[in-house]
């Protein structure tokens, strides 16, 4: 009778392996397809290899993980040049997936690979950083519908945390606050500002960057809307003020071409008025810091007297302590820009307002004279708010306000002609809104 042999259990093993699975020789032929360029290969037999880890040495293990992230970026590159959509989106996990296998990678790395490992997970940072900016800009854009929408600015957010993982720059955790406003998360929001701010307070940033003013202003508005802090909003504005011409300073000492200088300008002068228009909403509401946005104005227009902003800013908040020289600064902002209308429209309602407060001094007025002279003063501010509105619809013939306002003039001064003509006016333009 025969006998049947029994191999050993280590022989067993072996064979089996050979027989039913090489996941080493899987390693070389991915790695050898990826430097062929065969990339859609490569991932196929490192997956494979990477299914059978325990089988693999560390450095295999490491040298699987490198190169099926390097394989999946580089078809997601592949897919974005040939414009194929539906490679885009089978690969567009492309970048996660490839931060997670250079982690690993790196996990079980003995030191052979981990310099040319951090080499890949730093190159992928500003792809990342880009894709989210292409994200978040393509919302602000309105091309979604709001539940594509929501599937944008999570993946905007997906690849700028994947970012911040990489490296800790300002510049992502701003985009980060910015995803999370247009979710609706104001308290995350305000964190990533947060951690923006100082890592910008800290670092800086390479080359001249205008828009920083933006992470305080944001900060800002989420202070004042949110937390009913205008102190604290008045603060970070007025820091994100020096921080913009702090930068613009170091653009002026570069070496750029006229157009380039001129972009420049054009956005420091945008980022300022945005600034300053909030600070000069925050004086107007909380008449408590008043006092401080005049003397504020007033020192800017030291410096800058014919800042048409800042003018108006200030008259405003004259127009509340001292009328008389609100009316002068209006009047000074017509000779700097006799062609904007608002310091002609704002000086008209002045006037008209001055002429109904008299005319409610001559309703409670006890005697007869005292009336007749109040209404006879209120009668001069009309007829001297008159000609401000007239100009100032001369300038915008579809300002509605403007139309409004000369509208009430008309009554109080007899013109129904007129009266007549403006209520028509004003019916056919809010008619083109509806």
């Amino acid at each position: 009778m025969l006998r049947i042999k029994i191999l050993p259990a280590a022989l067993f093993v072996f064979l089996s392996i050979s027989l039913f699975a090489q996941p080493d020789k899987e390693v070389v032929k991915g790695i050898d397809a990826y430097q062929k360029g065969d990339y859609r290969q490569a991932l196929k037999e490192l997956d494979k290899a990477l299914d059978s880890l325990v089988f693999l040495s560390s450095d295999e293990i490491a040298s699987a993980y490198l190169y099926r992230g390097k394989s999946s970026i580089e078809l997601l590159y592949k897919a974005t040049r040939d414009n194929n959509t539906n490679n885009i989106a089978l690969y567009r996990n492309a970048f996660f997936n490839a931060f997670s296998d250079y982690q690993n990678a790196l996990k079980f790395d003995a030191g052979i690979l981990k310099y040319e490992i951090k080499r890949e997970i730093e190159k992928i940072y500003e792809p990342l950083l880009q894709s989210g900016l292409a994200q978040l800009n393509a919302v602000y854009d309105g091309i979604y519908d709001p539940e594509d929408k929501k599937v944008a600015l999570m993946y905007a957010g997906e690849c700028l945390v994947t970012a911040t993982h990489i490296k800790e720059e300002y510049v992502a955790y701003d985009l980060l606050g910015q995803v999370n406003l247009e979710l609706q998360d104001t308290v995350k929001a305000y964190n990533f500002f947060l951690k923006s701010k100082e890592l910008f307070e800290k670092e800086g940033s390479k080359t001249p960057d205008l828009l920083t003013g933006y992470i305080y202003y944001r900060l800002a508005m989420i202070d004042l809307n949110k937390m009913k802090d205008p102190k604290r909003a008045l603060s970070l504005l007025k820091k994100g003020d020096s921080v913009v011409k702090t930068e613009y300073i170091r653009i002026e000492a570069a070496a750029l071409p006229p157009e380039q200088r001129t972009n420049y300008k054009q956005l420091y002068n945008s980022v300022l008025s945005d600034i300053g228009n909030l600070r000069r909403n925050i004086y107007l509401d909380y008449p408590e810091y008043g006092s401080e946005g005049v003397t504020e104005f007033e020192e800017s227009l030291r410096k800058t007297p014919e800042d048409y902003g800042t003018l108006i800013a200030l008259a405003n908040l004259l127009e509340s302590s001292n009328v008389d020289s609100a009316i002068t600064v209006y009047k000074k902002a017509i000779e700097v820009n006799p062609t904007h209308e608002v310091a002609w429209f704002n000086l008209g309602v002045l006037y008209y307002n001055m002429g109904v407060k008299l005319n409610l001094k001559a309703k409670s007025a006890t005697d007869a004279d005292s009336s007749v002279y109040f209404n006879k003063e209120a009668e001069l501010k009309y007829e001297n708010a008159l000609p401000f509105l007239q100009k100032a619809f001369e300038i915008n013939p579809n300002s509605v306000e403007t139309i409004h306002a000369l509208k009430q003039i008309c009554l109080k001064t007899y013109r129904y002609e007129e009266y007549d003509l403006y209520d028509a006016l004003e019916k056919k333009i809010r008619g083109k809104g509806k």
